[in-house]
């Protein structure tokens, strides 16, 4: 959400390019309190790049971008001698999750999950999940979210450890149970616009 642009004393009329008049020179941008989102992000969305001379409706593209980052919460912008600041208020990038369940065959059991999200020129989530009952669990993992030209590159890799109940039934008698304990690896490629490649092991 754009608050603020102070438009007049801060509007560069400075050129024509292919019959569209340039609103806005901008050699630098400046970000401030951002904790997550890096400048490379912000300037690569920008169309032009910085330095850059920008016509207003391109200037207002770039800040709708950057509105929709959903590490965005809210914003604030201002320029000043071709310097652009962006103070940024961003939305939460820790969780913590917790959950309970217990059923007959595998017992009382405990989730506690914790994600990480990270903004940079990827977007990148990283998931920890662990279980604490008599067939414990454990997964680490990572998905990463690249955009260029329209298009969405995706990839995603999960690292994990669980046991698992195998039960031996007669007729409807539990005649004998075991403990399968296993370690699993698997990994996700694609773009939206492609079949996605799933690779596990």
């Amino acid at each position: 959400m754009k608050l603020s642009s102070e438009e007049g004393k801060n509007k560069h009329k400075l050129k024509n390019r292919n019959d569209k008049k340039i609103e806005f020179e901008i050699d630098e941008v400046v970000l401030v309190g951002n904790k997550s989102l890096i400048l490379d992000k912000v300037v690569g969305i920008s169309g032009e790049g910085i330095p850059g001379d920008y016509t207003q409706e391109e200037f207002n593209l770039w800040m709708d971008k950057i509105s929709a980052l959903s590490v965005i919460n809210r914003f604030f912008y201002r320029i000043e001698d071709k310097k652009l600041t962006i103070e940024i208020q961003e939305t939460e990038t820790r969780r913590l999750r917790m959950g309970m369940n217990y059923s007959t065959d595998f017992g009382a059991a405990i989730r506690i999950g914790t994600e990480v999200s990270s903004y940079g020129l990827t977007e990148n989530d990283y998931t920890v999940m662990g279980e604490i009952s008599k067939y414990p669990k454990l997964e680490f993992r990572g998905v990463a979210e690249y955009n260029r030209k329209e298009i969405q590159y995706l990839s995603s890799i999960g690292i994990g450890a669980e046991t698992s109940p195998l039960y031996i039934y007669d007729e409807a008698d539990k005649i004998s149970d075991y403990t399968n304990e296993s370690v699993y690896i698997d990994g996700i490629l694609g773009t939206s616009r492609i079949q996605f490649i799933f690779l596990s092991g």
